[in-house]
């Protein structure tokens, strides 16, 4: 993996150049850092407290002056060059250093070659981090406010003159609070520093435009191509299929590779679109011909082979990565389309994951552009879960270059792992490893009763899918080849037109919902009630809006007591859920619920059961219950 990925709602893993990057800022400032560990936990802690409390993220800044490089020192240095507020600073930062005893000379640390492990958020953090996520449009995510914080201060440390620009992009989602106070102890500096973080975005603007204008331009073969593939498409019923003459592009026609990622992705985009009717007639066929069924549940025989679907682990909720509903359509729709041009027989999950990815990323471009044009806050976009869309590498330097492709591959692992499913090679990792003492003590669960490693990600979880095995090989302990089919619940689900699929090829993805009301209904009906906590929490929802509006810390304050009735009811059985324990750990920590209680809420807001409303002067969400009409709400912003 490329960047962080979220491995429970609070571990992060940390990729292996970036935590290369951190132990040399650890070795080489040898009086602040004793491990990677430490660093990570300063920069998150840091960058959290900016944007909470900015004067004593200022204070901080006071406090890690004296261990700043020459480098870090000259950058600031030219940054606050007119007015002598570069003198000012260094005088105020003496003053706080002296009134709270901070030597100017710091003792070095020694440094500690810790062995890499995930990294865990405790629960209050989690909290504050999921806040400034709910206001900021900055970090859409939880994982993004923790890669973009580790990135800044890797940055900062390693290479200051580059983290300007981040400064840069971050002016735009800076509170009034963060601002006023620049202005106030660098006044000089704040209207410089204003003027050319307009003009980068300006910049930044104009760049983008002109590479959309050279992706529109098409040559002539291009589009001769897709006109061919679209009558291989409507030939789909008859079978018949009719030769392609392919003409390549002109040698002088030159792409960067985003270009070439962006046309492969909307290609996959308009062929998905262009045969939904056929693809559902094909659907409803291999349904009523029992071709779509449901597996019974996996065992393993004396030889090793496993025979029926992997199982999902009965976490009670609907994980709170899994954060929209939308993408998973998107997926059930590329396994519908595989799976209806092999006449109902399951596919190589490799394939769907590729393929599923692209069609989403081709989705995630033209969405993301309209929801940019028009500024559309986040409790109003629809693109909430879908990937990272490509970058325009022709500007940036190597390194630059390599950061940004970094969190582009995350962006596609985390959407890969999430909506689709885990990976083959992970899976198989998973099915031969033995319990370590580690996720004993954590009493997180890996394998059922039947020795079957749990399969991860939102289709296994929501019953839309079938996930079986082959053995195919002993190397490393038995290995295995995972193919993938719809269930009748995850066929049912696609027949439920949807409202960005439909109308692509007119609008592309210029729409205002991203779930009709049926595709709603049938959530409500067939998936949340088979997480038995989430159930609890939207028929809380359901009777507790009822007539009146509700705050953020009002509906996790509901929670608590839903997720206490939860527990009591597991307690009482003679057999628990096998996340119980790690549940319970709510009694003792009710901080635990905000993850929750954002990704239900969003995902209710998606269906169009709540209307979200974020407050214009204080950024706080407000939730009120939707009364049904023709069409889910359009989400506003007061």
């Amino acid at each position: 993996m490329t960047e962080s990925q979220v491995m429970h709602e609070n571990e992060f893993s940390i990729d292996s150049y970036r935590l290369k990057e951190i132990n040399e800022i650890c070795r080489d400032v040898k009086t602040m850092f004793r491990d990677w560990h430490d660093f990570v936990s300063e920069s998150i802690a840091l960058t959290i407290t900016w944007w909470k409390d900015p004067q004593s993220a200022m204070n901080i800044g006071y406090e890690w002056f004296p261990h700043y490089t020459d480098e870090m020192k000259a950058e600031m240095k030219e940054l606050m060059k007119q007015g002598n507020q570069y003198k000012k600073f260094q005088e105020d930062m003496k003053a706080h250093n002296k009134e709270y005893g901070i030597s100017l000379t710091p003792r070095v640390v020694n440094f500690e070659d810790r062995e890499p492990s995930h990294y865990r958020i405790d629960s209050l953090r989690l909290q504050w981090i999921q806040e400034i996520a709910d206001e900021i449009d900055l970090y859409p995510s939880i994982e993004i406010f923790f890669d973009e914080a580790l990135d800044l201060m890797i940055t900062w440390w390693k290479r200051p003159a580059d983290a300007v620009t981040k400064f840069y992009e971050m002016w735009p989602h800076m509170t009034e609070k963060q601002k006023e106070l620049f202005k106030e102890k660098h006044p000089e500096t704040y209207y410089k520093f204003e003027q050319q973080a307009q003009a980068y975005h300006e910049q930044k603007r104009n760049q983008e435009e002109k590479s959309k204008e050279t992706i529109k331009q098409e040559p002539i073969t291009n589009k001769i191509t897709k006109e061919l593939e679209r009558d291989v498409i409507d030939d789909r019923k008859t079978g018949v299929m009719k030769e392609i003459i392919q003409q390549p592009p002109s040698l002088s026609e030159s792409y960067s590779e985003s270009e070439v990622i962006a046309r492969d992705a909307e290609d996959a985009v308009r062929t998905l679109c262009a045969q939904l009717n056929d693809t559902s007639s094909t659907i409803s066929e291999l349904s009523l011909e029992k071709k779509i069924t449901e597996l019974s549940d996996a065992k393993m025989d004396q030889d090793s082979n496993i025979h029926g679907k992997l199982p999902y682990d009965e976490y009670p909720i609907i994980w709170a990565f899994y954060s929209r509903f939308f993408p998973v359509k998107v997926v059930v729709s590329v396994l519908a389309d595989m799976i209806a041009d092999n006449n109902g027989e399951m596919v190589e999950y490799d394939q769907l994951r590729e393929k599923a990815y692209t069609v989403a990323l081709g989705l995630s471009e033209s969405i993301k552009d309209y929801e940019d044009k028009w500024r559309r806050k986040r409790n109003v976009k629809i693109s909430a879960g879908l990937p990272q869309r490509p970058i325009d590498e022709r500007y940036l330097s190597p390194r630059k270059r390599l950061e940004k492709m970094n969190k582009f591959n995350s962006s596609k692992d985390r959407f890969q792992n999430h909506f689709i499913g885990m990976s083959e090679e992970t899976w198989n990792k998973k099915q031969n490893s033995k319990p370590d003492q580690k996720s004993i003590e954590n009493k997180k669960p890996t394998k059922n009763e039947n020795g079957i490693a749990y399969f991860d990600g939102a289709l296994n979880a929501m019953g839309l899918a079938n996930f079986v095995v082959e053995k195919v090989g002993e190397k490393n302990g038995h290995q295995y080849k995972i193919k993938v089919g719809l269930t009748p619940k995850g066929a049912e689900f696609y027949q439920k037109r949807n409202s960005v699929l439909v109308n692509y090829m007119d609008r592309r993805g210029h729409v205002d919902v991203a779930l009709f009301p049926s595709e709603s209904t049938f959530i409500r009906k067939n998936i949340i009630p088979k997480f038995s906590l989430e159930e609890m929490f939207v028929s809380k929802i359901e009777k507790e809006l009822k007539g009146k509006t509700l705050g953020a810390r009002e509906i996790d304050s509901a929670f608590v007591t839903v997720v206490i009735d939860w527990l009591q009811k597991e307690e009482e059985k003679d057999v628990k859920n096998p996340w119980y324990s790690t549940i319970k750990g709510i009694r003792s920590d009710e901080s635990l619920i905000t993850p929750w209680r954002v990704a239900t809420m969003g995902r209710l807001s998606e269906m169009g059961i709540v209307n979200w409303i974020i407050e214009r002067k204080t950024g706080s969400s407000q939730f009120s219950l939707h009364t049904p009409t023709e069409e889910p709400p359009k989400i506003t912003t007061n």
